[in-house]
Protein backbone atom coordinates (compact mmCIF):
# COMPACT_ATOMS: atom_id res chain seq x y z
CA UNK A 1 0.00 0.00 0.00
CA UNK A 2 0.99 3.61 -0.55
CA UNK A 3 0.66 6.21 2.18
CA UNK A 4 1.17 9.93 2.52
CA UNK A 5 -0.52 13.17 3.39
CA UNK A 6 -3.71 14.19 1.61
CA UNK A 7 -3.22 15.46 -1.94
CA UNK A 8 0.28 14.09 -2.51
CA UNK A 9 -0.75 11.91 -5.47
CA UNK A 10 -1.57 8.47 -4.09
CA UNK A 11 -4.56 8.03 -6.40
CA UNK A 12 -2.53 9.17 -9.41
CA UNK A 13 0.25 6.73 -8.51
CA UNK A 14 -2.27 3.90 -8.30
CA UNK A 15 -3.60 4.83 -11.74
CA UNK A 16 -0.09 4.47 -13.23
CA UNK A 17 0.39 1.08 -11.55
CA UNK A 18 -3.02 -0.10 -12.75
CA UNK A 19 -2.16 0.86 -16.32
CA UNK A 20 1.04 -1.19 -16.12
CA UNK A 21 -0.77 -4.22 -14.66
CA UNK A 22 -3.43 -4.07 -17.35
CA UNK A 23 -0.81 -3.95 -20.10
CA UNK A 24 0.90 -6.94 -18.47
CA UNK A 25 -2.23 -9.09 -18.79
CA UNK A 26 -3.63 -8.90 -15.26
CA UNK A 27 -7.36 -9.12 -14.64
CA UNK A 28 -8.03 -5.90 -12.73
CA UNK A 29 -10.41 -5.83 -9.78
CA UNK A 30 -10.41 -2.10 -9.11
CA UNK A 31 -12.36 -0.32 -6.38
CA UNK A 32 -11.79 3.41 -6.96
CA UNK A 33 -12.99 4.65 -3.53
CA UNK A 34 -14.75 2.15 -1.31
CA UNK A 35 -15.56 4.72 1.38
CA UNK A 36 -18.31 6.19 -0.78
CA UNK A 37 -20.44 3.03 -0.66
CA UNK A 38 -20.35 3.15 3.14
CA UNK A 39 -21.96 6.59 3.27
CA UNK A 40 -25.69 6.87 2.93
CA UNK A 41 -25.91 10.42 1.60
CA UNK A 42 -23.96 11.56 -1.41
CA UNK A 43 -23.90 14.85 -3.26
CA UNK A 44 -25.78 13.50 -6.25
CA UNK A 45 -27.80 10.56 -4.94
CA UNK A 46 -27.99 8.08 -2.07
CA UNK A 47 -27.07 4.47 -2.74
CA UNK A 48 -29.77 1.82 -2.64
CA UNK A 49 -29.35 -1.09 -0.25
CA UNK A 50 -31.51 -4.13 0.42
CA UNK A 51 -31.32 -6.97 2.87
CA UNK A 52 -29.69 -9.98 1.27
CA UNK A 53 -31.95 -12.87 0.28
CA UNK A 54 -29.08 -15.35 0.29
CA UNK A 55 -27.41 -14.61 3.64
CA UNK A 56 -29.43 -13.35 6.65
CA UNK A 57 -28.02 -10.23 8.25
CA UNK A 58 -26.13 -9.19 5.14
CA UNK A 59 -26.90 -6.11 3.05
CA UNK A 60 -26.61 -5.66 -0.71
CA UNK A 61 -25.98 -2.60 -2.82
CA UNK A 62 -28.18 -2.86 -5.90
CA UNK A 63 -27.57 -0.06 -8.37
CA UNK A 64 -24.01 0.63 -7.28
CA UNK A 65 -22.95 -3.03 -7.55
CA UNK A 66 -24.43 -3.25 -11.03
CA UNK A 67 -22.55 -0.11 -12.03
CA UNK A 68 -19.31 -1.59 -10.68
CA UNK A 69 -19.84 -4.74 -12.75
CA UNK A 70 -20.21 -2.55 -15.85
CA UNK A 71 -16.94 -0.86 -14.91
CA UNK A 72 -15.26 -4.26 -14.45
CA UNK A 73 -16.53 -5.43 -17.84
CA UNK A 74 -15.26 -2.34 -19.63
CA UNK A 75 -11.87 -2.49 -17.93
CA UNK A 76 -11.22 -6.21 -18.52
CA UNK A 77 -13.21 -7.12 -21.65
CA UNK A 78 -10.19 -7.48 -23.93
CA UNK A 79 -8.22 -9.48 -21.36
CA UNK A 80 -11.12 -11.83 -20.55
CA UNK A 81 -11.86 -12.44 -24.23
CA UNK A 82 -8.25 -13.46 -24.68
CA UNK A 83 -8.10 -15.72 -21.62
CA UNK A 84 -11.49 -17.42 -22.17
CA UNK A 85 -12.01 -18.07 -18.45
CA UNK A 86 -14.85 -20.35 -17.30
CA UNK A 87 -16.70 -20.84 -14.02
CA UNK A 88 -15.34 -23.63 -11.81
CA UNK A 89 -18.62 -24.54 -10.09
CA UNK A 90 -22.35 -23.94 -10.33
CA UNK A 91 -23.80 -20.88 -8.58
CA UNK A 92 -27.47 -20.60 -7.66
CA UNK A 93 -28.28 -16.93 -7.18
CA UNK A 94 -32.04 -17.48 -6.94
CA UNK A 95 -34.64 -20.12 -7.73
CA UNK A 96 -34.56 -19.10 -11.39
CA UNK A 97 -31.09 -17.57 -11.87
CA UNK A 98 -28.08 -19.88 -11.95
CA UNK A 99 -24.64 -19.96 -13.53
CA UNK A 100 -23.58 -23.47 -14.46
CA UNK A 101 -20.10 -24.90 -14.15
CA UNK A 102 -18.14 -24.35 -17.36
CA UNK A 103 -20.01 -21.20 -18.34
CA UNK A 104 -17.94 -18.16 -19.36
CA UNK A 105 -16.84 -16.06 -16.40
CA UNK A 106 -18.43 -13.06 -18.07
CA UNK A 107 -21.83 -14.74 -17.58
CA UNK A 108 -21.68 -13.85 -13.87
CA UNK A 109 -20.93 -10.24 -14.77
CA UNK A 110 -23.74 -10.03 -17.32
CA UNK A 111 -26.22 -11.55 -14.86
CA UNK A 112 -25.37 -8.98 -12.20
CA UNK A 113 -25.78 -6.15 -14.69
CA UNK A 114 -29.14 -7.45 -15.91
CA UNK A 115 -30.43 -8.21 -12.39
CA UNK A 116 -29.29 -5.46 -9.97
CA UNK A 117 -30.89 -7.24 -7.00
CA UNK A 118 -28.37 -10.07 -7.56
CA UNK A 119 -25.42 -7.85 -8.43
CA UNK A 120 -23.78 -7.96 -4.97
CA UNK A 121 -23.94 -11.77 -4.90
CA UNK A 122 -22.46 -11.77 -8.40
CA UNK A 123 -19.54 -9.69 -7.16
CA UNK A 124 -18.99 -12.18 -4.35
CA UNK A 125 -19.03 -15.09 -6.82
CA UNK A 126 -16.76 -13.20 -9.22
CA UNK A 127 -14.08 -12.57 -6.59
CA UNK A 128 -14.21 -16.20 -5.43
CA UNK A 129 -13.84 -17.43 -8.99
CA UNK A 130 -10.95 -15.09 -9.77
CA UNK A 131 -9.07 -16.33 -6.71
CA UNK A 132 -9.55 -19.95 -7.81
CA UNK A 133 -8.60 -19.26 -11.42
CA UNK A 134 -5.49 -17.35 -10.37
CA UNK A 135 -4.42 -20.13 -8.00
CA UNK A 136 -4.88 -22.66 -10.80
CA UNK A 137 -2.57 -20.57 -12.99
CA UNK A 138 -5.21 -19.66 -15.57
CA UNK A 139 -4.87 -15.92 -15.07
CA UNK A 140 -3.16 -13.20 -13.07
CA UNK A 141 -5.35 -11.04 -10.84
CA UNK A 142 -4.67 -7.58 -9.42
CA UNK A 143 -6.81 -6.13 -6.64
CA UNK A 144 -6.53 -2.33 -6.74
CA UNK A 145 -8.16 -0.30 -3.97
CA UNK A 146 -8.02 3.42 -3.23
CA UNK A 147 -8.60 4.08 0.47
CA UNK A 148 -8.20 0.45 1.47
CA UNK A 149 -8.50 1.32 5.17
CA UNK A 150 -12.19 2.15 4.65
CA UNK A 151 -13.03 -1.55 4.78
CA UNK A 152 -11.93 -1.68 8.39
CA UNK A 153 -14.20 1.13 9.57
CA UNK A 154 -16.46 -0.10 12.34
CA UNK A 155 -19.78 1.31 11.10
CA UNK A 156 -21.22 2.76 7.92
CA UNK A 157 -23.57 5.75 7.93
CA UNK A 158 -26.53 3.60 6.90
CA UNK A 159 -29.20 3.31 9.62
CA UNK A 160 -31.05 0.06 10.15
CA UNK A 161 -34.76 -0.10 9.43
CA UNK A 162 -35.56 -0.41 13.15
CA UNK A 163 -34.48 3.20 13.71
CA UNK A 164 -37.27 5.52 14.88
CA UNK A 165 -36.64 9.04 13.58
CA UNK A 166 -39.15 10.55 16.02
CA UNK A 167 -38.26 8.94 19.35
CA UNK A 168 -34.68 8.02 18.41
CA UNK A 169 -34.85 5.05 20.73
CA UNK A 170 -33.19 2.57 18.39
CA UNK A 171 -30.04 4.12 17.03
CA UNK A 172 -28.41 1.36 15.03
CA UNK A 173 -25.87 1.81 12.24
CA UNK A 174 -25.09 -1.04 9.86
CA UNK A 175 -21.54 -2.32 10.43
CA UNK A 176 -19.28 -1.98 7.40
CA UNK A 177 -18.52 -5.71 7.30
CA UNK A 178 -22.24 -6.53 6.94
CA UNK A 179 -22.23 -5.40 3.30
CA UNK A 180 -21.78 -8.11 0.71
CA UNK A 181 -19.37 -6.12 -1.44
CA UNK A 182 -17.15 -5.31 1.54
CA UNK A 183 -16.98 -9.00 2.45
CA UNK A 184 -16.15 -9.83 -1.16
CA UNK A 185 -13.30 -7.35 -1.36
CA UNK A 186 -11.97 -8.26 2.08
CA UNK A 187 -11.99 -11.92 1.06
CA UNK A 188 -9.44 -11.09 -1.61
CA UNK A 189 -7.10 -9.74 1.09
CA UNK A 190 -6.75 -13.22 2.59
CA UNK A 191 -3.56 -15.10 1.82
CA UNK A 192 -5.40 -18.22 0.62
CA UNK A 193 -4.67 -17.68 -3.07
CA UNK A 194 -1.66 -17.17 -5.33
CA UNK A 195 -0.66 -15.64 -8.66
CA UNK A 196 -2.02 -12.24 -7.75
CA UNK A 197 -1.05 -8.84 -6.45
CA UNK A 198 -2.79 -6.33 -4.16
CA UNK A 199 -2.18 -2.61 -4.65
CA UNK A 200 -3.87 -0.03 -2.47
CA UNK A 201 -3.64 3.37 -0.88
CA UNK A 202 -4.08 4.22 2.79
CA UNK A 203 -5.84 7.54 3.23
CA UNK A 204 -6.86 9.21 6.49
CA UNK A 205 -9.57 11.12 4.60
CA UNK A 206 -11.53 7.87 4.57
CA UNK A 207 -11.74 7.87 8.38
CA UNK A 208 -14.01 9.81 10.70
CA UNK A 209 -13.12 13.43 11.48
CA UNK A 210 -11.91 12.60 14.98
CA UNK A 211 -9.55 9.94 13.62
CA UNK A 212 -7.63 12.05 11.12
CA UNK A 213 -4.76 13.09 13.36
CA UNK A 214 -2.17 11.11 11.39
CA UNK A 215 -1.75 9.54 7.96
CA UNK A 216 0.74 6.87 9.08
CA UNK A 217 -0.31 3.30 8.13
CA UNK A 218 -0.38 1.84 11.64
CA UNK A 219 -2.67 4.59 12.88
CA UNK A 220 -4.98 4.78 9.87
CA UNK A 221 -5.43 1.02 9.43
CA UNK A 222 -6.05 0.25 13.07
CA UNK A 223 -5.29 -3.12 14.61
CA UNK A 224 -7.66 -5.14 12.43
CA UNK A 225 -6.53 -3.57 9.17
CA UNK A 226 -2.87 -3.80 10.11
CA UNK A 227 -3.17 -7.53 10.86
CA UNK A 228 -5.16 -8.15 7.67
CA UNK A 229 -2.54 -6.54 5.42
CA UNK A 230 0.58 -7.66 7.28
CA UNK A 231 3.09 -8.29 5.83
CA UNK A 232 2.99 -5.56 3.23
CA UNK A 233 5.40 -3.17 1.54
CA UNK A 234 4.60 0.48 2.39
CA UNK A 235 5.42 2.96 -0.36
CA UNK A 236 5.46 6.58 0.86
CA UNK A 237 4.15 9.23 -1.53
CA UNK A 238 5.74 12.52 -0.40
CA UNK A 239 5.18 16.13 -1.45
CA UNK A 240 6.95 17.64 -4.46
CA UNK A 241 10.62 18.46 -4.35
CA UNK A 242 11.92 21.62 -6.10
CA UNK A 243 12.33 19.96 -9.50
CA UNK A 244 8.90 18.31 -9.40
CA UNK A 245 7.28 21.59 -8.36
CA UNK A 246 8.85 23.46 -11.30
CA UNK A 247 7.88 20.64 -13.69
CA UNK A 248 4.26 20.75 -12.50
CA UNK A 249 4.11 24.54 -12.91
CA UNK A 250 5.62 24.25 -16.40
CA UNK A 251 3.01 21.60 -17.28
CA UNK A 252 0.17 23.84 -16.07
CA UNK A 253 1.57 26.67 -18.18
CA UNK A 254 1.80 24.47 -21.27
CA UNK A 255 -1.85 23.50 -20.87
CA UNK A 256 -2.84 27.15 -20.27
CA UNK A 257 -3.97 26.34 -16.74
CA UNK A 258 -1.62 29.18 -15.77
CA UNK A 259 -2.04 32.21 -18.01
CA UNK A 260 -0.40 34.95 -15.94
CA UNK A 261 3.29 35.25 -16.78
CA UNK A 262 4.09 36.67 -13.33
CA UNK A 263 3.51 33.21 -11.86
CA UNK A 264 6.27 31.73 -14.04
CA UNK A 265 9.01 34.07 -12.80
CA UNK A 266 11.38 32.88 -10.04
CA UNK A 267 9.51 35.02 -7.52
CA UNK A 268 6.18 33.64 -8.73
CA UNK A 269 7.40 30.05 -8.45
CA UNK A 270 8.68 30.74 -4.95
CA UNK A 271 5.34 32.24 -3.96
CA UNK A 272 3.49 29.20 -5.27
CA UNK A 273 5.86 26.97 -3.33
CA UNK A 274 5.07 28.84 -0.13
CA UNK A 275 1.32 28.85 -0.78
CA UNK A 276 1.14 25.15 -1.58
CA UNK A 277 3.73 23.80 0.82
CA UNK A 278 4.87 21.63 -2.11
CA UNK A 279 1.57 19.70 -1.91
CA UNK A 280 0.38 18.72 -5.42
CA UNK A 281 -3.34 19.16 -4.72
CA UNK A 282 -2.88 22.51 -2.99
CA UNK A 283 -0.63 23.65 -5.84
CA UNK A 284 -3.34 22.75 -8.35
CA UNK A 285 -5.90 24.78 -6.42
CA UNK A 286 -3.49 27.69 -5.98
CA UNK A 287 -2.93 27.85 -9.75
CA UNK A 288 -6.64 27.79 -10.57
CA UNK A 289 -6.96 31.57 -10.29
CA UNK A 290 -3.88 32.26 -12.38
Amino acid sequence: PSDGAGGTGKTCSIAHVTHFLSKDGFVIVMVPWIDRILKQQQRKRPFEILQSNSVPGRWDHTRDSAEWLKFFRTQNLATLNKLQLTVTKTYEFSTRETCAEGAPLMAIVELGIARPTLSSDCIMALTVELKKLATDGRCKVALVMDGINSMFTENSTYVREDFDYYTKQKWSFIPADCFTVVQAYRGMLNNDWTNGVIVGSIDNIARKDKDRESYMPRYVLGEEGWNALDPFVPVPVPEYDDMELKSAIAYYASKHWIQKHEALTPDGVQELACLSGYNPMVLNRSCAAL
